[in-house]
């Protein structure tokens, strides 16, 4: 099985005080390697994919959110389509990447009027060297970030910005 992934996208946005104006803060070196290493647990059922995520701080943990990319064809008769990407991830290896563990959800809302897939994902809620972490794994990017690689007809893939 093929086993390729790029972590594409992160943004860091501000915790929002009341009444004041956002603080912006950075992500520390801890959060964002456990980020790339959760990323590793992604694996696509063929091909190339990219692992996108976003990352905000609020009510004093990381909500880190999760997905695999979109992949685009380029050329033929589906020129432009966009394609959300299959995969499987290995759900028993978030176990190493937390220090502890203290809620582990499944949120499936199969009977939505948006009908979206992407409403069904997993939440994981733990510590990471003393860092509290909100974890959510998407089967699907959130359709403002675009694709994440283009495939063009004669196979070649390359990423898209």
């Amino acid at each position: 099985m093929a086993h390729s992934h790029i972590v594409i996208r992160h943004l860091v946005q501000g915790l929002e005080a009341r009444g004041r104006d956002s603080i912006e803060i950075r992500i520390p070196v801890v959060i964002e390697s456990f980020v790339h290493h959760v990323a590793e647990l992604f694996e696509p059922f063929s091909g190339t994919a990219r692992v996108g995520y976003e990352c905000n701080f609020a009510d004093g943990s990381f909500e880190i959110s999760m997905f695999v990319g979109a992949r685009e064809i380029v050329g033929g008769p589906l020129d432009g389509r966009q394609e959300s990407q299959n995969f499987r991830f290995n759900l028993q290896g978030l176990f190493d990447r937390f220090d502890s563990i203290q809620s582990f959800l499944w949120n499936a809302i199969p009977h939505s009027p948006l009908n979206d897939g992407g409403l069904s994902f997993i939440v994981v809620e733990g510590l990471v060297q003393g860092h509290i972490v909100r974890l959510q794994l998407h089967p699907t990017a959130p359709d403002e970030v675009g694709p994440a690689i283009r495939e063009y007809t004669n196979g070649t893939v390359e990423l898209a910005d």
